[in-house]
């Protein structure tokens, strides 16, 4: 190839890692109504903020750094609309919220249904079955404390079901690899 031909190539890939870059800064979840929920994704001490974004309608702010954790790493909506997986990390360590998604979207006001906080392991969302969250852990998040949960003769994952009323959970057995 040509220098001229490279340097074209190269200005592309920079555009576009520019514009790649500047989607990845929201995490959208399309809501059954055709608006989305947005998270801004945050790697610096500025605020996280959520925006309800709906047609033609001016961007709505809703609220900014309510989550567990400042960095929002993920969502998920629930398959019947109403709530989301939302996970956030702070200094590494993560935390999953079931937010109730009425209360964030009409009045701007982040409801926790349930929250699993894995420390010191981590935790993942593997989708929904049944209204329950599937969710992944390093830890067997039905012990209580830090120090309990440390066992270096179990070292798997663990799975579970989760559901926010009660707020429960249900081991899974392990899914073969």
């Amino acid at each position: 190839m040509s220098g001229r031909v490279l340097a074209i190539c190269a200005l592309l890939f920079a555009h576009g890692m520019a514009a790649a870059k500047d989607e990845a800064d929201l995490l959208r979840v399309v809501l059954p109504d055709t608006c989305q929920i947005s998270a801004e994704v945050r790697r610096d001490a500025e605020s996280a903020c959520w925006y309800l974004e709906c047609g033609d309608r001016p961007l709505q702010q809703l609220a900014c750094d309510v989550t567990a954790m400042h960095q929002i790493a993920e969502l998920s909506l629930a398959p019947d609309g109403q709530s989301l997986a939302v996970l956030s990390v702070g200094e590494g360590h993560p935390i999953l919220e079931w937010v109730a998604l009425s209360p964030l979207r009409d009045q701007g006001q982040y409801q926790v249904l349930c929250e699993q906080n894995p420390y010191p392991g981590t935790i993942w969302l593997n989708g929904w079955q049944d209204g329950q969250m599937k969710i992944g852990a390093s830890v067997d998040l039905r012990i209580d404390g830090a120090e309990s949960r440390i066992d270096v003769s179990d070292p798997r994952d663990f799975a579970f079901l989760w559901s926010a009323n009660p707020c429960a959970l249900t081991e899974q057995p392990p899914s073969s690899k």
